[in-house]
Parts: structure tokens; C-alpha cells; sequence
């Protein structure tokens, strides 16, 4: 397989497409493990029950502020096993977006593109908020 100049890393993203298509469960485990190496300040991690997780696929805490003494901040982790021509959309990133509790941050992980969002000016004042 040749990479694509612009886009180096799309032979790996189909690779891990094509490894957890048929299981998208084990692919929120892998986005869990995923954010875990990919920063030192995640501190908890819990990959929600496949049923019932309230729309969060990840739950954790991401710590901030000096080592001595950090702030643990709670983040929902939302996974997507797309194929490289499929886009995660509006209903999917609104989704994460509406289900964050006060004072958490979201995280999208997808082997796929964050398609265009287009949302009315009443959706995306409550988005810069």
C-alpha cells in the first residue's frame, strides 16, 4: 500500500478500519487506549458498557495544572470505526457535544474525517459557550 502525500497516515487508518469494522466495542476499547499513551495527564479511563452508556462510549479524567498539585478534569470520549469515505457528521459530533456534563470536554476518535458541520446560529451560540 502507497501513502498518500497529503494524507501519510491513511494506510494505517484503513488498516485499523478494517481490523475493528465488525466490532465496533473493541474500537472504543483501542480509542480508550489510543488517548491514554497519546498524553502523559489522563489520569482514569473507563470504556462504558456497550448498552446504556448514557452516549458516551469513554469516560476519564485528564489532569491540569503542576504535578504537585493537578486538577482532575472530567472528559467523554466518543469513538467512530468509519470507512475512509464516510464522515463522522452533525448528528454524530452533536451527539458527543449535548451529552457533555458541566465542566467536561469532549474527545472524537474516528479512522474516518470530521465531515462539514452545518448548524443553525441558535446551535452553534450554545457551542461557543
Amino acid at each position: 500500500m502507497r501513502a498518500c502525500p497529503r494524507h501519510p497516515d491513511k494506510p494505517l487508518l484503513n488498516l485499523v478500519y478494517e481490523h475493528f469494522k465488525d466490532r465496533p466495542h473493541d474500537f472504543e476499547q483501542f480509542a480508550a487506549d489510543l488517548m491514554r499513551l497519546s498524553s502523559p495527564n489522563v489520569d482514569r479511563i473507563d470504556v462504558t458498557r456497550p448498552w446504556r452508556d448514557g452516549g458516551r462510549d469513554t469516560v476519564g479524567d485528564y489532569l491540569l495544572g503542576p504535578a504537585s498539585d493537578p486538577v482532575a478534569v472530567e472528559f467523554a470520549l466518543e469513538a467512530k470505526c468509519y470507512a475512509a469515505n464516510h464522515g463522522v457528521g452533525v448528528r454524530e459530533t452533536s451527539r458527543l457535544i449535548f451529552r457533555l456534563r458541566h465542566r467536561q470536554f469532549g474527545v472524537l476518535v474516528t479512522t474516518s474525517y470530521l465531515a462539514r458541520l452545518r448548524l443553525r446560529p441558535s446551535r452553534l451560540a450554545v457551542l461557543q459557550a
